[in-house]
């Protein structure tokens, strides 16, 4: 069995979007439930933020007009009317002649424009010495400022930090309508494979793929719905294949999707009625990738190796995910400058995973080389970059971006 002609990575990610679907069913969660979870929904906000003008500093309420000139040496006489508790109003209104103190995060009254920090002033008696002027706005956040009613706060498919959390209680969503977790199956294949008791024999070794993939799915939302070691046997990948598509919206193979003469998972897709979107991506590692849908769910048959495997679901599975779905997974980006000169297969996408070295003014790098079925290339570097597959290389000096691991 042959490959058939590969594709690019943007290529497979538009024939698995137009050829497959996932389940976009949604769910009311609690926000300490939230987070991760993808929005299903924008967010508005049903108030003014803050919902009256407040003070940032201790100090006095002032008509910032009756405080211009003022002084060490002339400071502005002004009548304190009083004091305002924190988390109280106040019908009292502020006159160009007057004043009242308000504490910290206190609502500002009526008529009042700025705040003259207490510092600024001097108290005798029930008179209030301004010795500095203030400017309209001075020291107080004014109603709305902060988010104004109707605003859109947070937009559909953007998945919840917890300062998102915090800025949906401060809203009163308590509650907020998040994507159902898409289910995943994930079946590694290989008679290769000791069990997760048995002792390790000649020719044997411990699954990686199914650890590493799972963990992968749950860190980026989704819900493992399941998982099966299965040998090298046709009708067994068949029958897993079936089982995940019970009760999945989208079915992960690894190992197999080679075109070896023990390779199966084409086969068994097609044994199963399924349609081959794609067989080989031009991408490295990882170009033993199928891509398939059966009965319009999407079921991807990654490579045996762990981190081709690891690298197929961070590019394809997961721009596939956010394409499908509009959902938006946020990644953890900085530059870096290369230390040195290093090639590129031309023809094919290049995951570089990379060394990285902080310096005074700049973040370096350097290329991190190991064998795509090793795991310790992704303990061991820091990040890696996309380098395009018409480079044959990235010079000394150029500036990446890199995404971190």
């Amino acid at each position: 069995m042959k490959f058939l002609k590969t594709v690019s990575l943007d290529q497979a990610i538009d024939l698995m979007d137009k050829n497959t679907s996932l389940h976009q069913g949604n769910e009311m969660v609690p926000i300490v439930e939230a987070l991760g979870r993808y929005l299903f929904s924008d967010i508005l906000s049903d108030e003014d933020v803050p919902y009256y003008n407040r003070s940032t500093v201790d100090g006095y309420a002032v008509v910032s007009q009756a405080t211009q000139g003022a002084s060490d040496s002339i400071p502005v006489t002004l009548k304190l009317k009083g004091a305002l508790d924190i988390g109280t109003m106040t019908d009292e209104k502020i006159t160009p002649e007057d004043t009242m103190y308000i504490p910290t995060g206190g609502m500002v009254p009526d008529g009042a424009d700025a705040m003259v920090m207490i510092e600024d002033a001097q108290l005798l008696d029930d008179l209030v010495l301004i010795q500095k002027p203030a400017s309209a706005g001075l020291n107080l956040v004014k109603t709305g400022e902060d988010v104004k009613k109707g605003e859109t706060v947070l937009f559909r498919g953007h998945r919840l930090k917890p300062q998102d959390l915090g800025a949906l209680a401060q809203l009163n969503h308590l509650e907020v309508s998040v994507l159902e977790k898409p289910r995943v199956f994930i079946i590694s294949t290989g008679d290769e494979f000791a069990g997760p008791l048995d002792e390790l024999t000649d020719g044997k070794i411990r699954d990686v793929n199914t650890y590493a993939i799972s963990a992968l799915a749950d860190e980026a939302g989704f819900l493992v719905s399941g998982t099966m070691l299965v040998p090298d046997d046709l009708e067994e990948i068949k029958a897993a294949i079936d089982e995940g598509l019970k009760d999945s919206d989208l079915v992960l193979l690894s190992g197999g999707s080679s075109a070896g003469d023990r390779d199966f998972t084409k086969k068994a897709i097609e044994g199963l009625g399924g349609k081959v979107l794609f067989h080989g991506i031009r991408i490295k590692p990882g170009k033993p990738t199928i891509g398939a849908s059966i009965d319009g769910v999407p079921v991807i048959g990654l490579p045996g190796h762990p981190v081709s495997a690891m690298m197929i679901f961070k590019t394809l599975v997961m721009e596939y995910f956010q394409k499908s779905t509009g959902c938006s997974v946020p990644k953890s980006l900085i530059k870096a400058k290369t230390q040195v000169n290093f090639p590129s297969v031309a023809g094919r996408l290049t995951c570089q995973f990379l060394t990285l070295t902080e310096t005074k003014d700049e973040i370096l790098c350097k290329p991190y080389y190991s064998n795509s079925a090793l795991v310790s290339q992704l303990t061991q570097a820091q990040g890696y970059a996309m380098i395009a597959e018409e480079e044959e290389g990235v010079d000394e000096g150029t500036v990446l971006d890199v995404i971190l691991l």
